[in-house]
Parts: structure tokens; sequence; C-alpha cells
């Protein structure tokens, strides 16, 4: 999609003359959809806004990351995409189902459930201030966060349609005065940013995520500059001085979708740089700048009780500031991170069953401590994909406990790392010729352990067997899914099902390679169904 530069860039060429040329390069090819293109580039030469280190690229931080769904430059460019009509969103919009499922995933005030040592809780939920009884800002759930970025999304979408069937036309009462922007407030590495990412793919669109606590207003507002500027009224020429905004501010709707910009840590942003976002933030505008109509914004930040003493709320210490956004507080469970690793193959399955098991190792990250290592959501997947890129991508391969603890350790610290490695220990209770039996024996007989923690790790030893994807046969398909009717009871077997669905096909709906063993899952599924329905 994007053609080598060399040809375009001069040896010796300064750094501003080159970023023209190849400016220039994407202009004349792409015209208005330019900035996408040359996004894109950004992206493929490591260039993003940010604080490179030639020779370190492991330190690097962006101030701006830029997620664009796969497949998205194919799409644009055929016109293949999914447009919204006004009655489809309304549908959406109106849906009381969709509504009331969220409603009932509000999760608990504690993300880990019942736990006795009050030293270790880390609550996910937003402090209740003293003589409160009621929740400050509303606590919600993944399932309920998306929902509601959704109807962000979609009044939006509604609002554009509606002004575009008046020609755009200034004045109209559908154009756009404010964003309706929404203020996510949130424990660090809980998955934010993952959230929108997952809503990116969904509506095919990009997520531009900006770090403000990294950022100078420059970053937002440009440099300033000296141009010569005509007079619309008069014709007389003067010079002034304008702002050369960042090339990566979206010009248009892209592929007719629009997309995010996120502006996270919005709320320990210097003063000057907070000045610059708010007015894009909330009005869609920044100096002779305005966001496409269809693309939305968000905000993000972590609550009070994650800043350092020495760092100030600036919304907190705001109200005026704090009256323009609409407030949730994310808290999500482990029941939600179960669910966002269905289609992610890089976490470890051990994991979702160690913290099903341990909730209170999900999150105890707490401001001011001394312990620059300490697990969260966001650490665990980090130490899961490092797991799984030194096991080559293939679970079913054992690897040194002593290797796999020192992995573990450098991410969420040692003490979460030495409990889950004990975890993991359990699975050693079923040998590997029990496992052979239950795969290649039809009607094996194996007595499950009582005890549920031996239990489920000993479900995900025998659920990865044999890998990677497709190299089961239908017998031992339908073995294993024999012997889990047999010897678990009750919702275990949804459970047990699950994971072994996923282990060997990608989950419950995701058809696997062979057509034999397709339909063994569908005469499983619908014999499971039954017998839910029948009790």
């Amino acid at each position: 999609m994007i053609k080598k530069y060399n040809e375009y860039l001069n040896e010796g060429s300064s750094i501003h003359s080159i970023t023209n040329k190849i400016l220039k390069f994407f202009k004349d090819k792409f015209g208005k959809k330019s900035w996408i293109y040359y996004v894109k580039y950004l992206i493929d030469n490591k260039q993003l806004p940010g604080s490179y280190n030639d020779t370190d690229l492991s330190n690097h931080e962006n101030k701006v990351d830029i997620y664009i769904p796969e497949g998205y430059f194919e799409r644009l460019s055929s016109g293949k995409v999914k447009k919204w009509t006004e009655e489809e969103i309304l549908n959406e919009i109106k849906n009381k189902d969709n509504k009331s499922k969220s409603d009932n995933n509000i999760s608990e005030a504690y993300s880990g459930g019942d736990i006795n040592d009050d030293d270790d809780v880390v609550t996910l939920s937003y402090p209740v201030e003293s003589g409160r009884n009621s929740e400050v800002v509303r606590n919600v759930s993944a399932s309920e966060l998306k929902d509601r970025i959704r109807r962000v999304y979609k009044k939006n979408l509604l609002r554009d349609i509606r002004h575009e069937a008046e020609d755009y036309a200034k004045g109209s009462k559908y154009e756009r005065i404010k964003t309706n922007a929404l203020f996510i407030w949130g424990a660090p590495g809980i998955g934010k940013t993952a959230i929108l990412k997952q809503l990116g793919k969904e509506f095919d669109m990009p997520v531009y995520e900006f770090h403000l606590a990294q950022m100078e207003a420059t970053d937002m507002i440009g440099i300033p500059e000296i141009q010569e500027i005509k007079d619309k009224e008069t014709g007389k020429k003067y010079k002034a001085t304008v702002y050369c905004l960042p090339e990566i501010f979206p010009e248009d709707n892209g592929n007719g979708n629009g997309g995010i910009l996120f502006f996270d840590e919005l709320n320990r942003a210097n003063q000057l740089v907070l000045s610059a976002a708010l007015p894009l933030t909330l009005e869609g505008k920044i100096e002779d700048y305005t966001l496409p109509s269809k693309w939305i914004v968000i905000a993000a930040g972590n609550r009070p009780s994650d800043l350092p003493a020495t760092s100030q709320s600036k919304l907190k210490d705001d109200p005026v500031l704090w009256n323009r956004f609409a407030h949730v507080n994310y808290n999500p469970t482990v029941k939600d991170f179960e669910e966002y690793s269905l289609d992610r193959p890089w976490i470890n399955p051990f994991l979702i069953a160690f913290l099903t098991k341990n909730p209170d190792f999900y999150h105890k990250f707490k401001a001011n401590d001394p312990n620059p290592v300490n697990p969260t959501p966001r650490k665990w997947e980090d130490a899961s994909a490092e797991d799984y890129r030194v096991r080559n991508m293939d679970w079913s391969k054992k690897l040194d406990l002593n290797k796999l603890r020192d992995i573990y350790s450098r991410h969420v610290g040692k003490q979460a790392a030495d409990k889950f490695i004990e975890y993991i220990k359990l699975s050693e209770y079923i040998s590997d010729t029990d496992i052979n039996a239950i795969y290649n024996k039809p009607k094996h007989i194996y007595k499950m352990p009582t005890r549920i923690d031996i239990e489920y790790a000993i479900m995900i030893s025998i659920a990865y067997h044999i890998q990677p994807k497709g190299k089961i046969t239908p017998e031992q398909y339908e073995n294993v899914t024999n012997f889990i009717f047999d010897s678990v009871k009750g919702e275990k077997v949804t459970r047990f099902l699950s994971v072994f669905f996923r282990a060997q096909d990608g989950g419950f709906s995701n058809p696997t390679g062979n057509p034999q063993c397709q339909k063994i899952k569908n005469d499983v599924q619908k014999k499971w169904y039954d017998n839910i329905s029948n009790l």
C-alpha cells in the first residue's frame, strides 16, 4: 500500500525538507485522504510523535498511539464498508434488551470478590467520599462501558446523517456544537485502551490515543509560523502568526465510519496542554481545525486515589470543567478479563483459571507503592504474551518452571509469579499417559479430583494437549467431549467445553478446520443445551 520513499529523499536534506517531500508525495497521490496514509507511514517507520532513542527502542513511549483495524486500507480503497442508515441507528439506540443486559453486568465494588486480608484489597471502584453512602461516579463493567461508548458514537452518527440531509448547512439544528465527550475514570493497567480498540474493530474505524501527560502544548496546537494571509472582504494581504497543526489529525471520515480520538491521562496533563486539548475534546475544534463529523472524543484518567500525592487531579479541582463531561468509572472483573481473552490466543489459559481462584492477584497497583512491579490486567497480558512467544505460540509445549517464573516475575512481581507457578504445578496431578488415554480411548475412565483448583488445572492440561489447531482427529475430538460429559457435572461442563473448544478451534462460535469435528461440536452443543433446558 505504501511505496518506498528513497527516491524522494536527497542525501543531506534537512529533516524539515524531507518531511515536506513525504507529505507532498501523499497529498499528490491520495488527495484529501492523504492524512490516513501518512499516519500508516509513520506507524510503519516508527515515527509517531514520541521520544525514540535510536539505540534502545524498548524504552520508547509514544505520545500518540494509533490503532487501525486489520484490512482497513483495503476496505478504504475498495469502498466495501458498512454504511449505517438512520433507521438502523434508531433501532440500536432504542434496543432495550441490550440495555437490560448491560445493566445486569454492572460490577460490584471490589473486582476480586470476598478477600479477608484488607491490606491486599485494591478496589477498582471510584472512591466514596466521606459522608456519602452512594457512588460518586457510576461504576461500570466492560460490557456496560462498551455500551455507553457505542451510544455516544451512534448518537453522533445519527446527528451527522440528519445534518448531511440538510447539506451540512451552517446553523442547522443538527450541526455539532459539542462532542458529548465521555470521561472514563479508572485504575492504571485495567484495559481502557483495549475497550476502545475492540470498538474500533467493531465499527471498522481507527483509534488515535493521545498520552496527554507526556505531551507539550505544541504537540496539540502545532508550531507557530508567520504566513501571508489574504483578507476575504478587502482582498488585502497581511502577515500573521498561524499554528501548523499536526499532520496526524484526521481531515475526513476515512472510510466513512469516522474514528475515535482518545485523550488519555487528561487529568494529569500540564495546564498548557489541557488548555490546548479541551476545545477539541469538548467542542471538536482547535484553532482553525474542526474534527470530522463522524469522529467522537473519549477522555480518560486515573482516579484521584491512583495519583501520587504530589499530582493534582485537574478535573477534580475544577467543578466547571468537571461538569462538561459525562463520567463513568471502569471497574472490570476477572470475568471481563476472561471474556477479553477468548479471541486472544496469547493469553495463557492457566492464567484465567488462576485469577478466577485468586482474584486478589488480579490488580494490586497502589499509588505511592515503593514496589515498582505489581500485577494488573495489562501486565498479566504482557507476561502471558512473552510466555506465548517463548513457547513458539503453542501452549501444549512445556516450559521449565524456573524460566516461567522469571518471565512472570519481571511483569507482575515475585509474589504474584510464585503464586501463579504454584497453581500451574497442580496440573501435574494428571499424567501424560492419562491425557493420551482420554484422547485416544473411547469412554476412558479417569476420576477427576474433588478439589476445584486442581480440577480446573487438569481441565486446561487436557484441553490444550494437542496443538496447534487442526491436529486433533475427529475420533479424538469425540473422545474428549464424551469424557467431559462423563467426568464433570453441572456448570463445570460449560467451563470444560469452553476451554476445550477454545484450545482446539478458537471457541464456541469458531468452526474447526475439520468438517467432521465441526459436526461433533454442533452435536455436543445441542446435547448440552438440551440438558440445560431439562434442568
